[in-house]
């Protein structure tokens, strides 16, 4: 029996928001956690942040999901303008891997979703926009700018997948 593999580790770190506890197996820990917690570390002590740098980005990571806006709208089976304003959020944050984008963003993607797409939705833009607020779909990460939320992300990914 490796008894490695019988001892916990317990750890906790903590940066702004962001918070993390856990108790792992030490070769988890050394295989998997300590690296990253070094990277966190380093970044940390140098100034920089993985979460500034990456909420100052316009890229939220490679694109993992491979679909036409059009082809999402179909997914959600699109009806109202905020299926369609919906869509093209997804499309944004996950097709393209951004992380902010303005309400003329999501529009101009928003018409590539044809037959999907009506003008009426951009008169009524604001009004769309603010239904997938209130639902939590996306939140306004500063003025003017919008994301998907962690809770949209997950309900597009179950959507999608």
């Amino acid at each position: 029996m490796n008894t490695s593999q019988d001892t916990r580790i317990t750890f906790s770190i903590a940066k702004g928001a962001l918070s993390v506890s856990a108790s792992v197996s030490s070769v988890f820990f050394d295989e998997k956690v300590l690296p990253v917690m070094e990277s966190i570390l380093l970044e940390m002590k140098s100034g920089r942040s993985p979460v500034d740098a990456a909420s100052n980005s316009t890229a939220a990571h490679t694109p993992e999901i491979d679909l036409s806006v059009k082809m999402i709208a179909s997914k959600l089976n699109a009806r109202l303008g905020s299926d369609v304003l919906k869509a093209a959020v997804i499309s944004l944050a996950l097709v393209h891997g951004r992380v902010h984008f303005s309400r003329k963003e999501i529009l101009t993607e928003a018409q590539k979703a044809t037959g999907y797409w009506k003008r009426s939705i951009t008169n009524n833009a604001s009004k769309y926009l603010e239904t997938l607020l209130s639902a939590g779909f996306i939140i306004e990460s500063s003025t003017g700018q919008l994301s998907l939320s962690a809770s949209g992300e997950a309900e597009a990914r179950n959507l999608l997948t």
